[in-house]
């Protein structure tokens, strides 16, 4: 056992996932004996992602496989870096975002090597898988974990279907030298798609068993004996007569008294009682740390689903009125299905203001605000909203005349954005002193003004004055600089020891 993965023989004899384990397990002793800490080993996974990137956008077959060979060694300094780090706080904060820098980068890669190789349509094709890996990132922090197999092919399909990072780096190790850049990013689409569908499924029956109600605990009994529930009767009614004012008319009174709980005992094999008869009070004493952790891990996950709302200074304004009566997920829905049909019906013809339809239809979505997000689809909200702004933004830049790798990088860092929310490590999840958050509401973080809804009205306000690109390029820097300040004030936590 090396790292907590077993080790085994990498020849005929062994499996590929012993030789993985094996070269797991070395990685981590060589991070143990360098005394790297998990940022440090991140900063190496990122560094190989680039390069891995930088052969992908070569286009050529030889190119495509040393991109493979770099992307490899990229994920697996990505799963010693999270094995170091742990889970939650800063250094997997730090981690999480380093893994979703490689994604972007891999992908920009294999649309520049698609199109080295004479294909069209790459940039729409990279966005959209970009999308689709992000929005089911954010549905799997959303939601409540799934229920695992019993057996270990049923484990392993669950796996699959939930597109881990691991099985995109294979897919595209798999494709990409064999087939080229764009069988790649193909079958990355359709296996998004399928994971999007089948998260959504997932997610919510996980959210009707964590709202079932627990079962109510049976009383014991001893072996070959008899359990009995004495029900004591109903408290009698007793009917007592009062004088009314003036001494004219009686009024009658009913009191009613208080019966006491049911109490259960037990019969032995020779009839008598056995001892101890009542146990439901020591059942629901022992019950009681498993209800205290399940309504934890409900609040932590409604929280997080308030973090990745991402509501900006607009969308709270808008909900104050409503004071959280709105159920936020329909018209999160019709938001959507608005804007896509609009970008499907092209934005390229709508003159000045106009071109704003969209980002004030989805202003639709902004009452809900304030609604607490504790329904069993509520959660489903933050990734609707998510992939609103992917399509706005794509359509307002084609519309616009924007360039494609402008938009896509603007999409890219919305990305990274949304992993920076949904990552449990983020130091945008510690609360201010001055500033906690009451019940229902998340914790507002610094630079947190400008959310999906100012996003949107400043992409169209910069397209309806003819400054669409360096509209696109503004919020791309202002993401970029929010995450750096966010990682430069938080080092400070993220080292332990003597690490670098």
């Amino acid at each position: 056992m090396v790292g907590g993965v077993p080790a085994g023989p990498a020849g005929a004899g062994g499996t590929l996932a012993d030789a993985a384990g094996d070269l797991h397990g070395r990685l981590l002793r060589w991070a143990a004996r360098q005394a790297l800490a998990a940022t440090s080993v991140t900063g190496i996974s990122l560094a190989l992602g680039i390069c891995a990137a930088a052969w992908f956008s070569a286009g050529t077959r030889a190119a495509q496989l040393d991109g493979a060979l770099a992307l490899s060694a990229s994920y697996l300094a990505a799963f010693a870096a999270r094995q170091i780090a742990g889970e939650g706080g800063r250094a997997a904060w730090v981690v999480t975002l380093g893994a979703r820098l490689c994604d972007v980068a891999a992908l920009a890669g294999l649309a520049l090597g698609a199109l080295g190789q004479g294909w069209t349509g790459m940039w729409p094709l990279a966005v959209t898988v970009l999308s689709l890996v992000a929005v089911r990132e954010t549905m799997t922090a959303c939601s409540g974990p799934t229920r695992p197999g019993d057996s270990p092919a049923w484990r392993t399909a669950l796996t699959v279907l939930a597109m881990p990072a691991g099985g995109r780096v294979l897919l595209i190790v798999a494709t990409a030298p064999l087939w080229g850049p764009r069988a790649s990013l193909l079958a990355l689409l359709d296996w998004g798609i399928i994971a999007v569908g089948y998260g959504v499924g997932s997610g919510t029956a996980a959210r009707r068993r964590d709202r079932r109600p627990p079962a109510r605990p049976r009383p014991r009994s001893e072996p070959g004996g008899l359990s009995v529930l004495l029900q004591p009767p109903r408290p009698a009614e007793h009917a007592e007569t009062t004088t009314g004012p003036g001494g004219q008319q009686p009024i009658p009174v009913l009191r009613m008294q208080l019966a006491p709980p049911p109490r259960a005992i037990s019969l032995g094999p020779s009839g008598g009682a056995a001892a101890p008869a009542d146990t439901s009070e020591l059942d629901a004493v022992a019950a009681e740390p498993d209800s205290r952790a399940t309504a934890a891990a409900a609040q932590r996950r409604q929280a997080t689903v308030l973090r990745c709302r991402d509501d900006g200074a607009v969308a709270r304004w808008f909900g104050r009125p409503v004071r959280g009566q709105l159920m936020p997920l329909p018209p999160a829905l019709l938001a959507l299905a608005a804007v896509a049909m609009l970008a499907r019906l092209g934005l390229r013809d709508l003159p000045g203001l106009l071109i704003l339809a969209p980002a004030l239809i989805m202003l639709l979505a902004a009452p809900g605000s304030s609604h607490p997000h504790g329904g069993r689809l509520d959660w489903l909200v933050p990734a609707v909203l998510q992939g609103a702004q992917y399509t706005y933004i794509w359509a307002l830049g084609t519309a616009a005349g924007v360039p494609r790798p402008v938009s896509f990088a603007l999409c890219a860092v919305i990305a990274v954005h949304y992993a920076d929310l949904g990552s449990a490590g983020s130091p945008a999840l510690l609360v201010p002193r001055r500033a906690r958050p009451g019940p229902g509401r998340a914790a507002a973080e610094r630079g947190g003004w400008l959310g999906w809804d100012g996003r949107m009205i400043v992409c169209g306000l910069g397209a309806a004055a003819g400054i669409a690109m360096f509209a696109y390029l503004a919020l791309a820097a202002y993401l970029v600089v929010l995450i750096c300040w966010k990682f430069l004030t938080s080092s400070h936590g993220v080292g332990e020891g003597d690490r670098r």
